[in-house]
């Protein structure tokens, strides 16, 4: 039973001191969770090692300063659990007095130890081991001194669990359940059953083993692996049963010839059975920052979201109130051109003209940026009837007759006899479809050029266009037209009054009546036609 026992210690330390190793590595010992949390690994090594040399060693005295040694670390795990509960996962309202209290009395009868009648007083032996007998009073401050601060540090573990949320809750509630459950194997088993009461010492060597359950959940727990990832877990059970399996083939073995070969074995499977953890490690740590990218970037996009929709809110306003003053100063100026104010100078009327144009221009703009997130909103209405498209063809040409005129701009209509109802809404699809086409088709057609619109049935749709002998559209401003805010490259040269927002209405109206708007042009200089269709009426 013994040599079972010992090789189930020397497999703990191992594992344990594995622990350590990986948990203080480089500069993570500066971090108060990982520093506690490495004492606390490095005392279970220390307590697996002493236990070994307790149960072979044939020495009186030296087997009674080890007995006093499990008895000096069972303090140092207490402790330094106790200390880690008070900083993870983040530090608890823990008073330095109380830690250099607990640090002192615990020191003090770790002292009081090496007097040789304190706490152990005999070794003896049975049938199945070694026995200590122990002084019931010194006993007492023991059991009260470990279970204070191990106790004590399940209690504030139980209470974070119960204060916390999402993965550290899940966390919590796996370090809180391993510790209480392998809290009380290791107090039954290490604290009442070795008692001055019962004095059974047959089961030290399990505290160890139990307490290592503790180590494995705060170890996920530190570096935040899915706690229940069934990949890890598989992949860890996997190579610790193999471990197992080859360091006991090893320690049976009868020949010289079996320790060597179980003993290859063993360090082969040491070292592919470590490397295949850490690679499943970092998977899995690869995964959990891919998932955390994913969050961060889903954070960011709603936030962008949110302060996109309070720009928009924010323009919508400004606007409303720029169009509220424009449209004041647009009602002044048309009063001093029509004379309600009574006669004025030539150069004043000449100067209010100019800036009524003025106004109406700004008016005109900022409507477009009013209109154009009304439409990405989707609160616009539409009265949609049935009516004659030829009829508002016919106005719009006419409102822009005198325009073609003064840059001297032939505008000719092209629209053979046909029916051309559609059900639609007639002042969205004039004000803002066809007065828009046709006034960049005049605006950025040369003088004398030529612009001509035309209105044709194609199947069961409506076609309206409008062809210009223009400055032309290149690939590049194709890709833009019809985006919100989108301009070809050399429109600002031309119309620098441009929003970008026009096109971008059109389109959304003739969305909206189940259409399609496109623009075809053979290149620069070379002019262009816009298009738009809806279906015609029944």
């Amino acid at each position: 039973m013994d040599s079972i026992s010992n090789s189930l210690l020397a497999m703990t330390a191992m594992f344990n001191a594995g622990l350590a190793i990986f948990v203080l590595r480089g500069k993570n010992w500066r971090n108060p969770s990982n520093l506690y949390f490495g004492i606390f690994l490095g005392s279970l090594v220390l307590w697996s090692l002493v236990l070994i040399g307790f149960q072979k060693s044939e020495s009186h005295y030296l087997t009674l300063y080890l007995a006093k040694a499990t008895y000096a670390i069972a303090l140092i795990i207490g402790g330094s659990f106790f200390n880690f509960s008070s900083v993870f996962p983040c530090p608890s309202p823990v008073s330095k007095k109380n830690k250099w209290i607990v640090l002192t009395v615990m020191t003090a009868y770790i002292v009081a130890l090496l007097q040789p009648t304190f706490l152990t007083k005999s070794i003896s032996h049975d049938a199945v081991g070694k026995m200590v007998m122990l002084g019931l009073q010194e006993y007492t401050i023991f059991f009260f001194l470990f279970c204070m601060s191990f106790g004590f540090g399940i209690v504030r573990m139980w209470r974070n669990y119960l204060h916390s949320q999402g993965m550290e809750k899940r966390q919590l509630l796996v370090i809180a359940s391993s510790v209480s459950i392998a809290g009380l194997a290791g107090v039954y088993y290490n604290l009442i059953l070795p008692s001055p009461v019962f004095e059974n010492f047959h089961y030290i060597w399990s505290g160890p083993i139990f307490t290592s359950g503790i180590a494995v959940a705060i170890m996920y727990s530190i570096f935040r692996l899915h706690l229940f990832n069934v990949k890890v877990i598989a992949t860890e059970l996997l190579v610790s049963f193999l471990f197992i399996f080859t360091l006991l083939r090893t320690l049976i073995a009868t020949t010289l010839r079996e320790r060597v070969l179980d003993g290859g074995l063993f360090a082969l499977v040491f070292v592919i059975g470590m490397l295949l953890i850490k690679a499943v490690y970092v998977e899995v740590r690869s995964r959990e920052r891919i998932d955390e990218q994913e969050k961060n970037l889903e954070k960011i996009n709603e936030e962008l979201k949110l302060a996109n929709r309070q720009q928009e809110t924010l323009l919508h306003f400004i606007s409303h109130e720029v169009k509220g003053y424009l449209a004041k100063s647009q009602m002044a100026f048309s009063s001093i051109v029509g004379n309600d104010y009574g006669p004025v100078t030539p150069a004043l009327n000449s100067l209010a003209a100019r800036m009524l144009d003025d106004m109406r221009t700004g008016i005109d703009t900022v409507s477009e940026i009013l209109n154009a997130g009304s439409l990405k909103k989707g609160v616009v209405n539409y009265s949609m009837e049935p009516f004659d498209v030829r009829s508002e063809v016919d106005a719009v040409v006419a409102d822009f007759k005198k325009i073609a005129d003064e840059k001297k701009i032939t505008l000719l209509l092209e629209a053979p006899d046909a029916t051309y109802r559609i059900v639609g809404d007639r002042v969205q699809l004039r004000k803002h479809v066809m007065y828009n086409l046709l006034d960049n088709a005049l605006k950025y057609s040369r003088d004398g050029g030529c612009v001509t619109v035309s209105l044709s049935r194609r199947a069961n749709h409506v076609v309206f266009s409008i062809r210009d002998t223009g400055v032309g559209l290149s690939a590049d401003d194709k890709s833009r037209l019809f985006t919100e805010g989108g301009r070809g490259k050399n429109s600002m040269m031309i119309n620098p009054h441009s929003t970008g927002y026009g096109l971008y209405i059109a389109r959304s109206i003739v969305a909206a009546h189940q259409g399609t708007i496109w623009a075809e042009s053979d290149g620069e200089g070379k002019g262009s036609t816009f298009f738009f269709e809806v279906p015609a009426a029944a």
